[in-house]
């Protein structure tokens, strides 16, 4: 029998090597405790964690067999080992433990959205075992299912349920992460999450004083996917400058510096520096982008066709886009690119000309058509072509022929494409059809469940309304807000239930209380002072012009003249105060204003005494300005100057009338008489 008192003492050895977290001393106290109790639990667990610590899960695998009690022990050491049908089968319990296994071997396999899944149910589902993680664990998780949505093409997800990091600069992966969704579902915000997060990566490879190129590779899928976010916001110019900036840095990635390539040529958008394009897409085109995954050796193609095309090279385009694409929507893109191209010269817009919204919709149109024909005659699922099409028809404001579009796609069933459809019917003036529409969507837990429901609601279906928001999943602050908004047009009570929900900081805050005569005090008073961003607001309560004759009218302009010198009388006064406390001003004796305020104090007679060569020229063009001509700036002096003229000459002219000399000179001189 063990010595109860030498495995207590072991056992209290154990739990200090494990809050330190030293692996290898774990591994001999379990160890030591094993050899005097074999069964011991904490000792077989602290055992198999050590050994997958310290990577020789192997032999942890070995020691876990089969018991039950460390089976997320044993599915991490399968997911270690690579054996991730062996880690997903293991991963069947519903601790906290299991759970990050079971969502890390998903994602490894590719299967994104079930990781996402996983991931939002440790985060928003409460546990049984009362888990609580910290605030680093949690930003661990998040960051993961960013990254499970995006990849599983459910961004706007993520963002809809998670709130943004409160330092995207020191969390620059997570907020990396969230900026990525936000990117995929079109967020403007995207940019400046992504921007903050490459600052935030930079100043840890700074801190960490690594070597240009290592800051570099460190930050380069940062800038990558920045440059990516402003293509698609639509900044090409930002784009092509990130995108140029991180090639020149040459990081050492094959695909990050492709990707840069892709969004360089894709943000020039075939109008500029086609040349420059060609080269660099033409080293990938050589090795027919072999060395690339395969979803970008088809964007690489796409791209390169379209150069081509753009250079006018029609066979060398054709050629590069014979080989079919393994994805329907690339091979979908490469048959519109084609037939684009192919359209008569009289349906292309010209070179410099401006094309309306409708006009372009118009001439894509038949390009759109023959795709469509092309991709059918090949097999290919043409939905990506007939949302275009439906697109072009609404925006030329054929409602019905685009929901015609749309009913004959293969994703005609989906609940955001019949929503879709019902708007447009109900655009086309066929409102029973899209009620009856509405009525046969099978609403799914997703962010499409809240636009069921609005469309409902529009069209009077309160149950399908309610059924709709009881799918939908969300429960962040602005989910529960669009719920309650929905629910009062049918259920005060649930609505109110709903806002209950809220935090109070985020309600207006009412006294219930309130007699109507405080209540109608309260509407008079007008914007309260510290909401105010002007005292516009202010000033027109005060001055209510609502005058009709000349004469009111000139009195209302009046009073607001009066207003408006008052302030600046006030503001006047308040300045001098100011400068009379900081012993700058003495209302006694006023200082006169400086004579030459108006030219440069290098320039000023008081700063040239005692200079040599005073006459020579040291300015600008137009020479060096002298005292006289200082004064002749002074706008008030000459006012001064050529009123004090007038006077003179008024006076001069008075003097002469008032000694009879105003009127016709005085001859004077010996003049010779006539007849003489």
């Amino acid at each position: 029998m063990a010595d109860p008192e030498k495995l207590g003492k072991l056992k209290e050895d154990l739990e200090k090597a494990c809050k330190a977290q030293k692996f290898s001393k774990i591994l001999k106290k379990a160890n030591e405790i094993l050899a005097l109790e074999p069964e011991d639990d904490d000792g077989r667990r602290c055992k198999c964690v050590a050994l997958a610590k310290l990577d020789r899960c192997k032999e942890g695998l070995e020691f876990c067999g089969d018991d039950e009690a460390l089976q997320d022990v044993k599915a991490y050491c399968q997911y270690r080992l690579g054996d991730l049908d062996g880690a997903l089968q293991s991963s069947d319990g519903d601790t906290e433990a299991v759970a990050h296994v079971k969502a890390q071997t998903l994602y490894k396999q590719g299967q994104y959205a079930a990781a996402s899944e996983v991931y939002a149910s440790l985060l928003f589902d409460e546990r049984e075992d009362g888990f609580k993680r910290s605030a680093a664990d949690r930003r661990e998780l998040e960051a993961n299912y960013y990254a499970a949505c995006a990849l599983a093409g459910k961004g706007r997800e993520a963002v809809s349920r998670l709130k943004p990091p409160d330092d995207p600069e020191q969390h620059h992966e997570l907020a990396y992460n969230r900026g990525c969704c936000e990117a995929q579902c079109g967020d403007l915000a995207s940019t400046k999450t992504l921007e903050q997060a490459l600052n935030g990566a930079l100043k840890v490879a700074e801190e960490d004083a690594a070597s240009i190129q290592d800051r570099t590779d460190e930050t380069a899928t940062y800038a990558a996917q920045l440059a990516y976010a402003l293509e698609q916001s639509g900044d090409s110019s930002g784009a092509v400058e990130r995108a140029k900036a991180l090639l020149k840095a040459k990081p050492s990635d094959d695909a990050i510096k492709f990707a840069a390539t892709c969004t360089l040529v894709a943000a020039r958008k075939d109008t500029i520096d086609l040349f420059d394009s060609h080269k660099r897409l033409k080293a990938y085109a050589q090795q027919d982008f072999a060395s690339l995954s395969p979803k970008h050796a088809a964007l690489g193609r796409l791209l390169w066709a379209r150069t081509l095309l753009a250079m006018g090279k029609v066979p060398d385009a054709q050629q590069a886009l014979e080989k079919p694409f393994e994805d329907c929507e690339d091979q979908c893109d490469a048959e519109l690119l084609l037939a684009a191209h192919a359209q008569p010269e009289k349906n292309k817009k010209k070179k410099g000309d401006e094309e309306t919204k409708e006009e372009a919709a118009e001439a894509l149109i038949p390009a759109i058509v023959q795709a469509m024909a092309s991709a059918s005659k090949k097999g290919v699922d043409d939905y990506k072509l007939r949302l275009a099409l439906a697109q072009a028809h609404h925006d030329c404001g054929r409602h019905a022929e685009a929901e015609d579009a749309l009913a004959k796609s293969s994703l005609a069933e989906k609940p955001a494409i019949m929503a879709t459809r019902a708007e447009l019917l109900n655009k086309a003036n066929q409102r029973d059809k899209a009620v009856a529409l509405l009525k046969t969507i099978d609403v799914q837990p997703d962010d499409n469940a809240l636009r069921v429901a609005a469309q409902r609601l529009k069209f009077d279906d309160i149950e399908g309304c309610k059924e709709a928001v009881r799918i939908y999943p969300g429960t962040s602050n602005e989910d529960v807000a669009k719920k309650a908004i929905l629910a009062a047009f049918y259920d005060a009570d649930e609505a109110e239930e709903l806002v209950n929900q809220l935090p109070q900081d985020l309600l207006p805050q009412m006294d219930e209380e309130m007699t109507q005569e405080e209540v109608d005090k309260l509407n008079e008073a007008g914007v309260p002072k510290e909401w105010r961003t002007s005292r516009r607001e202010d000033l027109q309560k005060t001055l209510n012009v609502t005058a009709s004759t000349p004469e009111e009218l000139e009195e209302a302009k009046a009073k607001k003249r009066a207003a408006v010198l008052k302030r600046r009388t006030k503001r006047r006064e308040a300045y001098l105060a100011k400068l009379e406390v900081e012993s700058k001003y003495d209302p006694k004796h006023p200082k006169l204003p400086d004579p030459e305020r108006w030219i440069p104090k290098k320039q000023r007679s008081y700063n040239k005494r005692g200079r040599k060569n005073k006459g020579k020229f040291t300015g600008a063009q137009g020479g060096d300005i002298g005292s006289k001509d200082a004064l002749k700036l002074d706008a008030k002096s000459r006012a001064d100057e050529r009123k004090a003229k007038d006077e003179r000459e008024k006076a001069a002219r008075d003097e002469d009338t008032a000694s009879g000399m105003s009127g016709k000179k005085k001859r004077t001189g010996n003049r010779r008489k006539k007849g003489n």
